[in-house]
Order: C-alpha cells, then structure tokens, then sequence
C-alpha cells in the first residue's frame, strides 16, 4: 500500500511499500473494520501511516 496525497493506491508488486499488516485473514479484516488495534497484527514498515489509512478509508 502506497500513500499518494489523498489517494491510496493498492498494488500488487513486490516493490516497497509505506506499511505492511500480517496476520490471520480474520484479524485483517476486523482491523479494516476498526474492531482490533493494529498492535494485535504484525506491522512492517512505518505505522504511523496506519492512523492516515484510517482517516483515507474509513470503515462503513
């Protein structure tokens, strides 16, 4: 995941990246639903990032 002003791109190559999230499928899906802390996943990268995703893409 790149972050390009107010865009957020997702790409799929291999090439570095802002942040990267590890974790079960469940556990992604309830931090991109604001239901866990990004502390409970594995974070690579700058997390700072993270609370920038959140204000780009908040969960409905």
């Amino acid at each position: 995941m790149h972050f390009e002003g107010d865009d957020v791109p997702l790409t799929d190559d291999s090439g570095p990246c802002d942040v990267e999230l590890a974790g079960t499928a469940s556990e992604l899906m309830l931090f991109l639903w604001g239901r866990i802390p990004a502390d409970r996943l594995q974070v690579n990268g700058d997390a700072e990032v993270l609370d920038r995703y959140g204000a780009l893409v908040p969960p409905v």
